[in-house]
């Protein structure tokens, strides 16, 4: 198993939740997800300031088989991909 920690900034917890939902994991206890793959830990969503802009921020833990790790990134990172400066 290979682990990464991301922070989420600008995305809603329902979201990243919802998205693991749809793509087949399924949550075994509060904030732990578990999948085919491995597992991930989603911490709660907290507040970060930009200067006078505030986001959401939620921390991930992801523990993946070594295999399917830059896949699974990968994907999750496009579909939270966002435009802008």
């Amino acid at each position: 198993m290979r682990e990464e920690k991301i922070e989420m900034r600008g995305v809603l917890l329902d979201e990243i939740l919802s998205y693991f939902r749809e793509t087949g994991w399924r949550e075994v206890s509060p904030g732990l997800w578990r999948g085919k793959w491995g597992s991930v830990e989603a911490g709660a969503q907290e507040e970060v300031s930009l200067g006078s802009v505030r986001l959401p921020s939620v921390t991930l833990v992801f523990r993946l088989r070594e295999r399917d790790h830059e896949k699974i990134l990968s994907v999750f990172r496009s579909r939270f991909l966002k435009a802008g400066g």
